[in-house]
Order: C-alpha cells, then structure tokens, then sequence
C-alpha cells in the first residue's frame, strides 16, 4: 500500500510506524512543513491508559518514552493559597520536541521517508498526492487544509470558547498536574501546570475576556505579558520567571467533524477534533487515533471500507472525551461563582467537574482526599435525610424547581433558589406570590433539585411545608445572593415596593438521590 500523511506531528508519526510494523512493504511518506526542530508549545501530557497503547502497539517506542517522560499520580489545585492534592490515575509528561524526534527516529529507523519543510498549500497539491496513493493522511493540526479544502464532505463544527489563554514555561518544577487559582485588581487567572522534564514546566494560563481587558495585554508585549503573570502567580513560581515560545494569546476552539473521510482522504489529530488542556492533551488523543486507524486498517485492507469503520469504532470514545473536555472548560469559565469556598469543597468541586469523576470514584483511587473531604463535610449542619455526597448541591448555583399545588388541584413548577440547613429545605420567596399562596394552603410540595454541571445527578424530594416564618428572611436572601449572584447583597431595587420575604421550610419526607454515572 502506498501512505502519504500530511503533517509530522505525534498523529501521522504514529501511524506511519504502525502501518510499517504491519507490513515493511508500505510505501509511508511523511510531508512535514517544518524542519525537524521546530515545535510550538513546551510539554505533552499522556495519561497511563494511552502509555498502555504504546506499549501494546510498539514496545520500543514505548521504552523510549519511559526513559525520557516524568509522571506523577496525583492532580494538584491551589485556591487560597493552599495546596490539595488528590491520588488519582498515573500521567507522563514529555517535551514535545523529545517525543516528536523520539518519532521521528523509529519512524526512519522502519523506512518511513520523512520530508521536512514541505509544505502542501492548496487543494490542487492535495488532489495531485491523493491520486498517486491508496490513503492520504491529513495530520497536520487545527488549521488543517486538507479538511478546509473539502469542508462541504467533513462538515466541520467550531465552538469559540470565551477564555483567552497563554502557553507558557518555567524552570519552576510542579510535582503532578497542578491547577492554580490567583486574582488580582484585573481579576481571576487560572495556570494549568506539569513538570515534562527535570528541569522545565508547561505553564498555560488562561482568563476570562473582561479580565484580559481590563489588565491591558493588548498593549504588552512577550516581556511585559510574562513579567506580569509571573507577578500574578508569583507565590508559585519559586523565584522563577514565566518563559514564552511563539509567544500568542489565542482562544480555545472546541473542534468536531461529522465526516472523518472523504475518498481516500482521512483526518487524524488536531485536524480531526480539539480537546481543552484543561481535561487532557491533544497528543493523547492524536496517538489513540493512529492505534485506531491502523487497527481499521489491519482488520480491512480495502480503504474504501476500512475508513468508515474506524469513524465507527473511534468515534464514540472521542465524543465522550470532547463532551467530558466541554464540561471542564465550562466549568472553569464561571469558576468565579465557587470562589469563596474552602480549599477542600473547591477541590472536590473542581475534580468532579468533568462528568466523569463522582464521590463512588473518588473514594476508590482517592481515600485520602475523601477523607478531608468527609472531616470538612462533617462541620456542616447534620445531614438529616439528605445523603452527605449530595450536600454540594447546596454550595452550588443549583436551581430547584418546586411543584405546588394550585386550587383545582392542578400542579405549578416555579424555578427557586434552594438552602439547607441540616433539616428542612429552605426556600425564600415573597408574600403573596402564586406559590406563597399554594404553600400557606397547600402545604404538601415536591422539589427537584439538579446539579448544574451534570443533570444526570439530582435529588428529588417530596415532602411538607412545616413552617413559613419572616424573621431572618432578608439577611438569608442576601446569604443567597453571594452563592447566586456572587454579591455581597441581593438589590434593593429587585425588591417591589413593601415586599415582604418569606423562608420556607421544607420537611423531607421521601427522597430519591440520583448519579447514575458516579
């Protein structure tokens, strides 16, 4: 068979040494654009899962890598100034240059042809190479030509996400996977750091628009723009200063495409799909791609089944990586809202915040945390008949939505802000509105409450209204106003004139707590 592959990244190097481990007779070549020792960004990150595929599909890759990676298993996040570190699975970090000549070597080592600067500019080229091979490869990154010059068959989808973000570097070195929490005048940072080699750290941070306005980065340059972060995160930086490479602040684009192929044509990579730093790292995703392809492949040698099969079987998997990554990055683009919390429940917060990680999980692979976790919990108001895992739904800005029941028996759903306090829901709302009404008659209610970051997780609760009282009603409005609207107050001039607040107090009756993928 007869390969080019676009692009000499971790994708279409991969591939090129599994297709040559299959068959020694591939005709593999590798047109890449830039020379072999240029490379944007500083370190890759594989979890222990990809590393396995390595060792699966190419022991002496795998080797290599061991040889020249770091790893960790804990994650780190640091709020308030204080550290919390949680046991959980084993990651390997690389400079990205090391893995790439790593590559480079074993791919030439099995007679894969590698063309540096070589560049394939236009559809014309595309079209010429696609004619002369079996299978074209595009693996060539983000801005990919070969799928914008047949976007009509892979009919991309591209979701800007709001955060500005840097990717950096320093000698400062970072024990496992750390997320960093600062603010200054300008507003929150967020660095997402990992030691790659003895020396050097990865440093990405990113931030919210108005914050990137407001500290003036469109007038800085590369020196002024890492003087200032390293003064934001200088309390993490040991003394060492911020370093930059291709130095840009960008915008994080959440990469989909419904088609994977066209032809002969496939994508691979960055080319295919996008992934936030902020859950895991396109070089990840890039070498499970090449394991899959190449399994498509092997099982199929005719191209023109062999492709739909390996969007089949891959593209699932990535989907569930994508909508986990999306929940991640949303998560932390209204972070601001969980800001005052403890260390501990911030944490927590922040290791569920994916989907894919829930308090079953977390006391498997992390008991230590839990531990913490369940000491701090343990200080809150009993939990009365509200499972303990399920607390943080009230540190949330979670939603409840309350069915009372209107006088011909018919039931009215109004969306409330929901507290607790050990025993009863607590719900404020104002004299006289249609649910103040249902509930001083009609005082059986039900009340379901979902998790903001994951609907699949809820509690539902049936059960009495026991009391209404007035006393205390506005200093609770504002003790919720700092949880749902992040201030110190709910507006006076929210308020109708002589409006009178009223907390109700719910009695469970019947609860059902709901994480079906915990």
């Amino acid at each position: 068979m007869k390969i080019t592959i676009i692009g000499g990244g971790p994708a279409g190097l991969f591939f090129a040494i599994l297709m040559k481990k299959q068959n020694p007779a591939h005709a593999i070549t590798i047109l890449e654009r830039d020379s072999p020792y240029d490379t944007f960004g500083w370190g890759v990150v594989l979890s222990a899962r990809t590393v396995a595929l390595l060792q699966e599909n190419d022991p002496e890759t795998y080797a290599e890598f061991l040889r020249a990676a770091e790893s960790w298993e804990h994650t780190g996040t640091v709020h308030k100034g204080e550290t919390i570190k949680v046991r959980g699975n084993r990651f390997f970090g690389m400079r990205r240059l090391t893995l790439l000549q790593m590559l480079h070597q074993r791919a030439r080592n099995l007679g894969v042809a590698i063309r540096f600067n070589a560049n394939v500019a236009d559809v014309g080229a595309i079209e010429q190479l696609a004619a002369q091979c079996d299978l074209l490869v595009g693996a060539h990154g983000v801005n990919s030509i070969v799928r914008r010059s047949y976007s009509d068959f892979f009919l991309r989808i591209m979701d800007l996400r709001q955060n500005k973000y840097v990717w950096l570097g320093t000698r400062q070195a970072f024990d496992c996977l750390t997320m960093i929490f600062r603010a200054n005048t300008a507003g929150l940072f967020i660095a997402h750091a990992y030691q790659f080699d003895k020396a050097t750290s990865t440093f990405i941070v990113e931030c919210a628009p108005e914050t990137w306005e407001r500290a003036g980065f469109a007038r800085m340059d590369e020196s002024e723009t890492t003087a200032y972060l390293g003064d934001v995160f200088k309390d993490d930086l040991g003394g060492h200063l911020l370093m930059a490479n291709q130095f840009k602040w960008n915008s994080f684009s959440l990469l989909k495409n419904k088609r994977w192929y066209h032809r002969n044509l496939v994508l691979l990579g960055d080319a295919l799909h996008t992934v936030h730093f902020s859950i895991g790292s396109g070089t990840k995703l890039a070498l499970e791609d090449a394991v899959a392809l190449a399994r498509a492949v092997a099982h199929d040698s005719n191209i023109a089944t062999a492709l739909p099969a390996f969007q089949k079987s891959r593209k699932p998997r990535v989907d569930q990586f994508q909508d986990a990554a999306l929940a991640s990055l949303s998560a932390l683009e209204t972070i601001q809202s969980e800001l005052y919390l403890d260390p501990i429940p911030f944490a927590y917060n922040l290791m569920t915040r994916s989907n894919r990680v829930g308090y079953k999980r977390l006391k498997r692979q992390a008991p230590e945390f839990i531990a913490q976790y369940e000491a701090w919990r343990g200080q809150l108001p009993p939990a009365g008949k509200i499972p303990r895992e399920f607390l943080d739904l009230f540190e949330k800005q979670s939603f409840g939505h309350l069915a009372t029941m209107m006088p011909d028996g018919t039931p009215q759903v109004t969306s409330v802000w929901v507290d607790y306090d050990g025993q009863y829901i607590l719900v404020n709302s104002a004299q006289g509105r249609q649910k103040d009404r249902n509930m001083e008659t009609r005082r059986i209610v039900a009340i379901e409450i979902p998790d903001p970051e994951n609907p699949n997780r809820y509690l539902s609760i049936r059960g009495r209204v026991v009391a209404i009282v007035e006393e205390g009603a506005d200093d609770h409005l504002d003790k919720l106003a700092q949880r749902y609207l992040i201030r110190e107050k709910y507006p006076p001039a929210w308020k109708f004139p002589g409006e009178v607040r009223r907390i109700y107090k719910i009695a469970p009756e019947h609860v059902l707590a709901w994480e079906p993928f915990g």
